[in-house]
């Protein structure tokens, strides 16, 4: 390896990864079996291995790695809280995570346009308005939009009536959801949707006997997952919602690639529960204010708990993160 500047680990595995592997192939190929092309196909497996051992997380792929999901990261169009991903799979399926306040329904809107206007699988964490805002007016004039299914925790009147602030929001988007005619998919622990390569897993349901942060606890949670990469949604799951699931049936599948930081970052899951469950790199759908804790005064004097997140991601060494309020990430 030419070791001109090698400032850390990273770009170590970067000048090492994947020449090894064609320095390997030219080494130990006869020249009569050298085959680029099918190198080029058999280095994507190669490759892989390399992303779970931690080698490929904070750099390009070096393979086209044709058979996993992008996910875009889409970003706040009104510098507010909001939570809103979308996934194309390797068979050009479109997935929506929940879509933002209802103010980003134009940009959302042409987002899905650029994308076909078809929306195999809409996920909705639960009925706060920065989840649904968007999507409840786009199922009351989908305005040339086709939803085939909304996958769900439906929440009961009993639940519904622990937030009453967000109550009459919550029931317009059901009454929306229903009168639209769109599919609806309740979601239940362990439920696996299948997208070509790509798997939806429910880890997550809603959580009616938490009282504490009623509408946050009962954020459905996900985990998408593909040969290459995988990404755990935890919308706006808080601290409770978060230890039941340390300690739950998939306390073992929790472990991801990307992990979506909870409840924008601050006041979400426990600082234990980043410290648990093993990730290489972050998704912050987060304003620029609740990021730096500044509610009007100044950097850090508000009373968000952001800065005790952004303590424990720096503890844990974690230097790949991707913020909304940077614009639109797509990680491939």
């Amino acid at each position: 390896m030419w070791g001109e500047y090698t400032p850390n680990t990273t770009r170590l595995y970067y000048q090492i990864f994947p020449r090894i592997a064609a320095y390997a192939e030219c080494g130990w190929t006869k020249a009569a079996d050298k085959d680029y092309l099918d190198f080029s196909q058999r280095v994507k497996n190669t490759e892989r291995r390399w992303r779970k051992l931690g080698y490929f997380n904070q750099q390009p792929s070096f393979s086209k790695q044709d058979d996993t999901f992008t996910l875009w990261q889409l970003p706040s169009q009104i510098n507010t809280i909001g939570n809103s991903y979308v996934i194309r799979t390797d068979n050009n399926k479109v997935i929506v995570m929940d879509g933002g306040v209802k103010e980003e329904e134009n940009y959302l809107r042409g987002f899905l346009a650029a994308l076909g206007n078809v929306v195999d699988c809409w996920f909705v964490t639960h009925p706060h308005p920065d989840h649904i805002g968007a999507l409840t007016q786009i199922l009351e004039n989908p305005k040339g939009i086709t939803i085939r299914e909304i996958c769900q925790s439906t929440f009961s009147d009993d639940l519904l009536d622990m937030e009453p602030d967000y109550k009459e929001q919550a029931i317009t988007y059901y009454k929306a959801f229903k009168k639209s005619g769109v599919k609806n998919k309740e979601a239940t622990p362990g439920m696996v949707l299948n997208f070509g390569n790509t798997s939806m897993k429910i880890l997550g349901i809603k959580n009616e006997e938490i009282r504490e942060n009623p509408y946050n606890n009962s954020s459905v949670v996900i985990r998408a997952s593909d040969p290459v990469k995988s990404v755990l949604f935890l919308a706006d799951t808080g601290k409770e919602a978060g230890d039941k699931l340390l300690n739950g049936l998939f306390k073992d599948e929790l472990d991801c690639d990307y992990i979506q930081m909870s409840h924008h970052g601050q006041q979400g899951v426990s600082m234990d529960f980043y410290r648990t469950v093993k990730f290489h790199a972050c998704l912050w759908p987060t304003p620029t204010w609740v990021y730096n804790n500044d509610t009007g005064n100044g950097f850090n004097t508000g009373h968000l708990k952001t800065m005790e997140t952004r303590e424990t991601i720096k503890e844990l060494n974690i230097t790949e993160q991707y913020f909304s309020f940077d614009g639109v990430t797509k990680i491939e």
